[in-house]
């Protein structure tokens, strides 16, 4: 969505062609290429309303993911034109709470989701809140995309694990931290390509809970709760044995 007035827009909407580097082995959009559409509209938004990347920059601010929740009625396939709308809910502690929605044609709701955001300084990485912006976010005009709150995730008891990978350049942002979407790419990496045509996911909350840097071995985990149906998966370093990535989905067997 082009800003075409000077006028403050409290929801936010972008047009998205999905792509064929954008979707998975099963022809649908990748979870990580989904959370990179919502990285991008959020940032398109936030510099919108005078709290972007350059201009917290310059104040020794940035901002960082830190949960997420979707739940997923259908996932768009490659070619799909699909529409994504974003919106401020306000404060949860020092979390600033976003809400998305993914819509295809005729407004078929695909995606519901929300998520977390901390406001963090360069120096310290301590939390900051509204007062340390240099614009006002506004209030919520919208409702809920998702009225779940986004909790804390349980340690895993006994997990198996999956696969270890080393954090290399590619993994990295602008920041020099791993981008969200990339551990988004190393929980999926826990499954199998067959296993991605046997069944879809109905939810997915991941809470980015450590730092990993260039180098870090980081060892996914995982454990599954057949009596909730559920998948636990988490990404400790290797060397502290600190987490760093926490992922719970809920799965549905086929299309």
């Amino acid at each position: 969505m082009e800003d075409s007035s000077s006028e403050i827009q409290p929801v936010w909407e972008d047009h998205i062609h999905v792509r064929s580097y954008d979707v998975d082995v099963t022809g649908v959009l990748r979870i990580a290429s989904l959370f990179n559409y919502f990285q991008d509209t959020a940032g398109k938004h936030a510099s919108h309303l005078g709290a972007g990347y350059a201009i917290l920059k310059e104040r020794g601010l940035f901002w960082v993911l830190s949960r997420a929740k979707v739940r997923i009625n259908r996932l768009p396939a490659w070619g799909e034109n699909v529409r994504l709308t974003t919106w401020p809910k306000g404060l949860d502690g020092v979390l600033f709470i976003r809400d998305f929605q993914l819509t295809g044609d005729r407004d078929e709701r695909l995606v519901d989701a929300s998520s977390g955001w901390l406001l963090l300084d360069f120096k310290a990485y301590k939390p900051h809140l509204p007062d340390a912006l240099p614009a006002a976010i506004p209030p919520n005009t919208r409702g809920h995309a998702l009225h779940e709150q986004l909790r804390k995730l349980r340690p895993l008891q006994d997990p198996q694990m999956v696969y270890e990978r080393k954090v290399l350049a590619s993994d990295l942002d602008v920041n020099h931290h791993v981008n969200n979407a990339r551990y988004v790419d190393w929980i999926m990496d826990c499954y199998a390509p067959d296993e991605a045509k046997l069944k879809s996911m109905q939810a997915l909350q991941v809470n980015y809970v450590g730092e990993t840097t260039y180098g870090d071995v980081i060892r996914l985990n995982k454990r599954e709760d057949g009596s909730r149906g559920e998948h636990h998966i988490e990404g400790v370093n290797v060397v502290t044995g600190a987490k760093v990535v926490q992922a719970v989905i809920e799965w549905k067997v086929g299309h």
